[in-house]
């Protein structure tokens, strides 16, 4: 289940026509519904869309930001419900190897994280088109979380740190 919720979210960063930020300072965004906050290069288009799975269906939140010429950016959010059993490094396990398996990439690093006590991990994948994808995922209160960045060949992206350690749970 995670690896199909991972899936889709990579698929649609990378098949979704994603809006132009307005500008490139950074902004905080805040999201009332799925509960986090982060500082973005713009504002972000949000996307949500029922996935269907043997447990039901969920809701994926997306919220994505391409600024010109820069990295495209994105935090997305599934709330499992009750549904999900699994242990949290079993969840984010498979949103990692969901992720890098959608892509067709390959696993470059991966490490054990925690934010405020709760379990993530921070993994970079490269794919075959040179494209480099860097994630931190967070999974709480049957909740998964993930921060994005995409970036070409060159791996640069102006707000990386920024972006992604200003995440937050709220």
């Amino acid at each position: 289940m995670p690896r199909i919720l991972a899936g889709i979210l990579v698929s649609m960063l990378l098949f979704v026509a994603v809006a132009m930020a307005d500008d490139t300072e950074l902004k905080e965004f805040i999201s009332q519904e799925c509960h986090f906050r982060i500082l973005m290069p713009g504002t972000p288009q949000a996307t949500s869309r029922g996935v269907p799975t043997s447990s039901g269906t969920f809701i994926l939140y997306s919220f994505v930001v391409a600024p010109e010429n820069d990295a495209t950016y994105m935090v997305g959010s599934t709330d499992y419900g009750a549904a999900n059993l699994n242990p949290p490094q079993a969840v984010l396990e498979g949103a990692r190897d969901g992720a890098v398996a959608n892509v067709a990439g390959t696993l470059l690093t991966d490490t054990v994280i925690s934010l405020n006590g709760v379990p993530g991990r921070a993994f970079t994948a490269r794919n075959q088109d040179g494209f480099y994808f860097d994630a931190h995922v967070y999974y709480v209160n049957h909740h998964l979380y993930q921060v994005l960045i995409v970036t070409s060949k060159n791996n640069s992206a102006k707000y990386r740190d920024a972006f992604m350690n200003s995440f937050t749970i709220r």
